[in-house]
C-alpha cells in the first residue's frame, strides 16, 4: 500500500489520544462481538423486535467505528507536522489543566455546601412533617374520644328518664340522681366540669367548676345542637371569665320534643396545651400551634411560646401572604405535609409544616426558625470550604512539581515521537487491515487513497490496483453512479450518511450497510471522504427467512383446526380464531384480557384447571396432556374439550401455551359406537353359531361367547399359548394344529379360508367331524368376506351333529325298508304261484264235478267277472 500523507511528528498528547481511540475501538469491538447478540436475546423475544434491534445494532456499530476512524484520519491529516513542542506550550497546558481542576474543586466545594444546606433542610422538614402528623393525629384521636363521650350522654335513656321525672313530675330525687350520674361520669372520663342546660340554653345545673354564666358562644352552639339533635363542640374560646374553654354539647335524644343539653367542659391546660408545647428534641424556636380561619383573619387558639395570654385572642390578617398560617389556609386549600416558608406571628422567618386536624376546623403547624434550621449547616459549610481551600493549595503545589517534571520529560518525548509515530502508523494499518469491514478513504478528486484488505477481497482486486482509481474502475456504470451520488450527498451536507447498498461482486450480488462521511483537516476543512462497508447479505437473508417463517407460523396458527391459547396470570394473552369459535365468541379480541380462564370452565372443573395452570407456571409440571374438562360457551351451552399445555417464557414472564379441541361430537360418537358395539356383541352372543372375525392375515380380532365355549370344548387352541378367546392368534395356524380337524380337513379349511381372503372364492363351506374326548360331533364351517376396506373374513362353526344323526338314521331305515320290500316281493311271488295253481286245480275239480252232474264245490264266479272286461275288450 502506498504511503499516505501522514505527519512524521506528533505531540505526545495526540499520540496518547490516538492510542486511546484504538484501545476504545478494540474494547468496543470485542465487547460488541461477545455481548451484543446475547443482550438482544435477553432483552427481546418478539421476532420483529429482534430484527429491528439487529438492524439498529449494525448501524450503531458502523457509526461508532466510522467516528473512531474519522478521528484517527483527522489526526493524521490534521497538519501538526509543523508544530514543535516547547516548554511554553506545556506550561500553558498545565495552567489550563490546573485552572480546570481548581474550577472543579471549587465547584465540588460549592456543591458540597449546597448539598449540606439542602440535606439539613430536608432532614428538618422531615422532622417537622413527622411532628405535625403525629400531633394532628393525637389531637384528632383526643377530639374523637371526647366526642364519643358526649355521644354516650346523648344516647343515655336513663339520664333522659331522670330528667323527665324531675322536670315534668317534680321528682327532686330523680333530679339528684341525674346530677349524681353526670358528676360521676365527669370524674370517670376526666372532664373539667359538666353543665345541664334547658332547651333554650339556660343553665339548670352545673358541677363545682362549671361557669356560673353561660357564654354567648356556648348558648348559640347549644341551640344549634338542640336543633340538629347531634353532638357539637365549641371552642377553643374564652368564656365570660376569660378562661380558655373547649366544650362538648350533647342533647338528650331520648327526651321527646325540645331536649335538654349536657355540656362537658374540657380544660385545654390539662392535656391539649401540654401536648402542643411538648417538642421531641431540644430546640430554641421549635413550636407547635393550632389556629383556625375566622372571617378574614387567622385566630390562634393555643398558648404561644413567645407570647403569653394569647389563647383564642391573637388575630392576624389572612391576606398577609408572608404569614405562614395565612399561606396554609388561603384559598381554602390544604396540602398536608408540604413545607412552607414565611413569617410567624412574631414576624420572624420560619419554615413550617401544616396539617388539618380531622373532625374540626383547626389547623396545626409545626414550625422552626430558619436561623436555627440552618445553624448546623453553616458549621458544616465552614468545614467544607476550609477543606476545599486546603485541597486547592495541595493541588497547586502538586502542579508546580508536575510542571518541573514535565520539562524534564519533554526532551525524552521529542526523541521518541518519531518512533512512536511510525508505530502508530503500523498499528493503524494493522487495525484497518484486520477489520472484517471494508474501509476506504478518497481524496476530493474521488480517487481511492486508502483501501484495506477486506475491501480488496470484496471487489476481487488487490489494493494496489484500486488506489488512485474511482468506482468506475471497480463496479458497473449504473452502480458507480449510485455510489458517487451518495458520496456527493455526504460531502454536500458535511455529515455521515448511512444506507444500504446492493453491489455486484465476484462472489455474487451482496448487500452492504455503508457509512460515508467527510474527512477534515485541523482547521475543519473537508479534505476527502471515508467509507466503511459491512456485508449484511446473510443478515438480510436471515431476516427475510425469519419473516417468512413467522408468516407461515402465524398462518398455521390462525388457520389451525385446534384452538391455540397463551395463558398468563389466569387470563388469556393470545387465542386464535378457532379458540374463540369453540367458546362461541366472534373474535379473539372478545376474549383476550377480558374473560378470565375460570369463566370458560364449568364450576366442577375450575379448581383443578387453575391448579394445573399454577403447577405449570411454578415448574411442578412440564406439560399437561389430554386433560378433558367440561367448558362453558358464551351462550351457556356445555361442551367437552380436551386441553394440552406446556410452559413458555412470554414477554419475560412464565406463561402456559397449548391447544384445546372440541370433543363433544367425538364423545357422542364414541358413546354411539360403544352402544353399537354392545348391540352387535349382544346379537352375536345370542346366536348359537360360534363366530370369529379374522383380519386379512388370518389373525382373530373378535369372537362371540359361543366361540369361546366351542374353542374350550373342542381344544381349538391345542398346542398354542393358553387363551380363552384366541384374539390375536392366527386362525390358519390353529387349523393346522387343532385336534378338532383331520389333516385333510385342516388343510381344506385353511385353503378355503385363504381363497376367501384372497377373493378367489366368494364364500367357502366345509362339513367336518370333530373328535372330542367325550363324543363325536359334526360341524359345518362357513367363511364369508368381511366388507371393510382393510379386508378380512368371518368364520362361523355350527353344530350339525343332530342333522347328521338324523341322516344316518334315515339311511339305515331306507336300507331296512328296501330289504323288507324285496322279501315281501319274493313272498308275494311265491304266494301268487300257489294261488294260481290252486285256482287251476279248483277249476278242474269244478269241471269234473259238473261232468259228474254235481254242483261245483268252489265258487269261482269272480274269475268270470275278471274275464268279462277282457272279452268286451276283445269284442270291441
Amino acid at each position: 500500500m502506498p504511503a499516505n500523507p501522514i505527519n512524521d511528528q506528533a505531540e505526545p498528547s495526540d499520540r496518547g489520544r490516538i492510542l486511546l481511540v484504538v484501545l476504545v475501538y478494540v474494547l468496543f469491538a470485542a465487547g460488541w462481538i461477545l455481548l451484543s447478540d446475547k443482550c438482544i436475546r435477553i432483552l427481546f423475544s418478539d421476532p420483529d423486535q429482534i430484527i429491528l434491534a439487529s438492524t439498529l445494532k449494525g448501524w450503531l456499530f458502523v457509526a461508532i467505528t466510522a467516528l473512531l476512524l474519522y478521528d484517527l484520519m483527522r489526526r493524521w491529516f490534521g497538519g501538526h507536522s509543523e508544530a514543535k513542542f516547547s516548554p511554553t506550550t506545556h506550561s500553558r497546558q498545565l495552567k489550563l489543566l490546573f485552572a480546570f481542576l481548581a474550577t472543579g474543586i471549587l465547584a465540588l466545594a460549592a456543591a458540597g455546601i449546597t448539598h449540606t444546606f439542602a440535606n439539613n433542610k430536608s432532614r428538618e422538614i422531615a422532622r417537622l412533617q413527622a411532628i405535625a402528623e403525629l400531633k394532628s393525629r393525637q389531637i384528632a384521636d383526643w377530639l374523637s374520644e371526647r366526642h364519643d363521650d358526649a355521644e354516650f350522654i346523648r344516647a343515655n335513656e336513663t339520664l333522659a328518664e331522670y330528667y323527665l321525672n324531675w322536670q315534668a313530675s317534680g321528682d327532686t330525687d330523680s333530679g339528684q340522681r341525674l346530677q349524681a350520674h353526670l358528676e360521676k361520669y365527669r370524674k370517670i372520663q376526666g372532664f373539667h366540669a359538666v353543665t345541664l342546660l334547658d332547651p333554650n340554653g339556660d343553665k339548670l345545673w352545673g358541677s363545682a367548676e362549671s361557669p356560673q354564666t353561660v357564654a354567648p358562644e356556648l348558648q348559640a352552639a347549644a341551640r344549634l345542637a338542640g336543633t340538629r339533635q347531634q353532638v357539637l363542640h365549641v371552642g377553643l374560646y374564652r368564656g365570660v371569665s376569660g378562661r380558655p374553654r373547649l366544650d362538648f354539647i350533647a342533647p338528650l335524644a331520648s327526651v321527646s320534643g325540645s331536649a335538654p343539653l349536657v355540656v362537658l367542659h374540657v380544660d385545654p391546660h390539662d392535656w391539649l396545651f401540654p401536648t402542643l408545647q411538648n417538642w421531641p428534641a431540644p430546640s430554641v424556636s421549635g413550636e407547635t400551634l393550632i389556629f383556625r380561619r375566622d372571617g378574614d383573619q387567622i385566630l390562634y387558639l393555643n398558648e404561644l411560646r413567645h407570647r403569653q395570654n394569647t389563647t383564642a385572642t391573637l388575630r392576624l390578617p389572612i391576606l398577609d401572604r408572608k404569614l405562614l398560617a395565612a399561606q396554609a389556609v388561603q384559598h381554602g386549600e390544604i396540602r398536608p405535609g408540604d413545607a412552607l416558608e414565611g413569617l410567624d406571628y412574631r414576624g420572624e422567618p420560619v419554615i413550617g409544616v401544616t396539617q388539618a386536624v380531622p373532625g374540626s376546623d383547626w389547623f396545626l403547624t409545626a414550625k422552626l426558625d430558619r436561623s436555627e434550621l440552618y445553624a448546623e449547616a453553616i458549621d458544616d459549610a465552614d468545614w467544607i470550604g476550609f477543606s476545599g481551600l486546603l485541597i486547592l493549595l495541595i493541588t497547586g503545589a502538586g502542579f508546580q512539581l508536575l510542571k518541573q517534571n514535565q520539562r524534564l520529560a519533554l526532551a525524552q518525548a521529542l526523541q521518541q515521537s518519531q518512533a512512536e509515530r511510525i508505530r502508530e502508523m503500523n498499528l493503524l494499518t494493522a487495525i484497518v487491515d484486520s477489520s472484517n469491514d471494508s474501509i476506504f478513504a478518497k481524496d476530493l478528486a474521488g480517487r481511492f487513497v486508502l483501501f484495506n484488505r477486506a475491501a480488496a477481497d470484496m471487489v476481487g482486486k488487490p489494493a494496489e490496483a484500486v488506489l488512485g482509481q474511482n468506482e468506475y474502475a471497480i463496479f458497473p456504470a449504473e452502480q458507480a453512479d449510485q455510489l458517487l451520488a451518495n458520496e456527493r450527498i455526504a460531502l454536500a451536507d458535511n455529515r455521515i450518511l448511512t444506507n444500504e447498498e446492493t453491489l455486484g461482486t465476484p462472489h455474487g450480488e451482496k448487500t452492504f450497510l455503508t457509512s460515508k462521511g467527510p474527512l477534515h483537516d485541523a482547521d475543519g476543512n473537508i479534505i476527502g471522504l471515508f467509507g466503511i462497508c459491512r456485508d449484511i447479505s446473510e443478515r438480510i437473508r436471515a431476516e427475510q427467512a425469519l419473516r417468512e417463517s413467522e408468516n407461515r407460523f402465524r398462518a398455521l396458527v390462525e388457520q389451525s383446526l385446534a384452538g391455540i391459547y397463551i395463558i398468563q396470570d389466569n387470563n388469556l394473552r393470545y387465542v386464535n380464531p378457532t379458540f374463540a369459535g369453540i367458546f362461541g365468541y366472534a373474535a379473539p379480541e372478545d376474549l383476550i384480557d377480558r374473560v378470565p380462564v375460570a369463566e370458560l370452565v364449568s364450576p366442577e372443573y375450575r379448581e383443578q384447571t387453575l391448579e394445573n395452570i399454577r403447577r405449570l407456571i411454578d415448574g411442578e409440571l412440564s406439560e399437561i396432556m389430554h386433560f378433558i374438562v367440561v367448558a362453558l360457551r358464551r351462550d351457556g351451552r356445555r361442551i367437552d374439550i380436551e386441553a394440552h399445555g406446556s410452559t413458555i417464557d412470554y414477554q419475560g414472564r412464565p406463561a402456559v401455551i397449548g391447544q384445546v379441541l372440541d370433543i363433544s361430537e367425538r364423545k357422542q360418537a364414541e358413546l354411539s359406537l360403544r352402544q353399537n358395539q354392545a348391540f352387535k356383541h349382544a346379537i352375536l352372543d345370542s346366536v348359537s353359531a360360534s363366530i370369529a372375525v379374522l383380519d386379512k392375515q388370518g389373525v382373530i380380532i373378535a369372537v362371540n361367547q359361543p366361540w369361546k365355549r366351542f374353542a374350550e370344548e373342542n381344544g381349538l387352541y391345542a398346542g398354542q399359548p393358553a387363551a380363552q378367546t384366541g384374539i390375536g392368534m392366527n386362525y390358519l395356524e390353529i387349523c393346522r394344529h387343532s385336534i378338532g380337524f383331520s389333516s385333510e380337513g385342516a388343510q381344506a379349511a385353511r385353503d378355503g379360508i385363504l381363497a376367501v381372503l384372497e377373493a378367489r372364492l366368494p364364500q367357502f363351506s366345509l362339513e367336518y367331524p370333530c373328535h372330542s374326548p367325550t363324543r363325536q360331533r359334526w360341524f359345518v364351517m362357513h367363511a364369508t368376506p368381511l366388507n371393510i376396506a382393510e379386508g378380512g373374513v368371518v368364520i362361523s362353526h355350527s353344530d350339525i351333529t343332530a342333522r347328521k344323526t338324523a341322516e344316518e338314521t334315515l339311511k339305515y331305515q331306507a336300507e331296512e325298508l328296501s330289504r323288507h320290500n324285496a322279501e315281501l316281493e319274493r313272498f308275494n311271488r311265491l304266494m301268487t304261484g300257489r294261488e294260481l295253481d290252486m285256482i287251476a286245480l279248483k277249476q278242474r275239480i269244478n269241471a269234473l264235478s259238473r261232468q259228474l252232474g254235481r254242483e261245483a264245490p268252489y265258487p269261482l264266479a269272480f274269475l268270470d267277472d275278471q274275464a268279462q272286461p277282457s272279452s268286451r275288450e276283445d269284442g270291441a
